[in-house]
């Protein structure tokens, strides 16, 4: 049986699969808790089964929208309980994120193992050590295992020169464009949103965080971001690449305390 034959046989079943995969899409381009969005998918669903059944199409994004466009709609007509979030928080977090990525460098790994070296009392083991591994494989004679030698050497200069970019992407790019926050941003009780309050696309998760990659070369890669950023819009006091690509880090509201 053919797909079409049995969309024909089957034709209640399908609707209520691609009715239910369409909802699905929503509500993972909405970055908030299950109760809390709740009560608006509920609401959509009811309008997407009923437009469904006044036509004959049995793709519900024909009949009712893009799910992107559909999810951006109904996140700004909705009050998910947030606001900008603050220049200390965002940065509290940053700290944070890039404590992480620096304990996990392989140049701080080596630290520690030499410190550890210290404090153990066997740095002239140690020395030793290091130089018959050095009279070993850089010794002239063989000229292979020189070059061998060299090669690895060089590989591992050059994963320890690119081990920033890597993890810096994989960290905030990855982390940010899955789960729309970091360690940092989670801790600090922050996500990044599409400025409609929708989850952020990968490409936006990229573009607005070239600055921080940049920063584990030169550190005025962010605070140019966060200079030009706040002389073009001085109150939300948003990064420059947040404002290019229209995300915005936000944070729960402040409930007014009682009493």
């Amino acid at each position: 049986m053919t797909k079409g034959e049995y969309e024909e046989k089957m034709p209640g079943v399908i609707s209520t699969e691609r009715i239910e995969a369409y909802m699905a899409e929503v509500s993972k381009l909405l970055p908030y808790n299950q109760q809390e969005k709740e009560q608006v998918l509920r609401d959509l669903l009811e309008d997407v089964q009923e437009a469904m059944k006044e036509t004959k199409e049995k793709d519900p994004s024909k009949v009712f929208g893009d799910p992107i466009a559909v999810a951006k709609d109904l996140s700004k007509s909705q009050d998910w309980g947030t606001e900008p979030a603050g220049f200390f928080k965002r940065t509290v977090a940053f700290i944070i994120d890039f404590a992480i990525i620096a304990i996990f460098h392989p140049a701080t790994i080596i630290a520690i193992l030499m410190v550890a070296i210290l404090l153990n009392n066997r740095w002239d083991e140690f020395g030793t050590e290091l130089t018959r591994v050095f009279e070993t494989f850089l010794d002239p004679s063989n000229p292979i295992l020189l070059l061998t030698s060299l090669i690895v050497w060089l590989i591992i200069c050059l994963a320890i020169g690119l081990f920033p970019l890597v993890s810096g992407t994989c960290y905030f790019v990855g982390l940010e464009g899955k789960f729309s926050t970091t360690l940092g941003k989670r801790i600090m009780g922050l996500m990044v949103v599409d400025e409609s309050g929708t989850k952020l696309s990968w490409k936006q998760a990229l573009v607005r965080n070239l600055s921080k990659i940049g920063t584990f070369i030169e550190l005025e890669f962010v605070l140019f971001d966060v200079l030009i950023g706040v002389l073009m819009q001085k109150a939300e006091k948003r990064r420059a690449l947040d404002l290019l690509v229209e995300t915005v880090v936000v944070q729960r509201k402040k409930t007014a305390k009682s009493g």
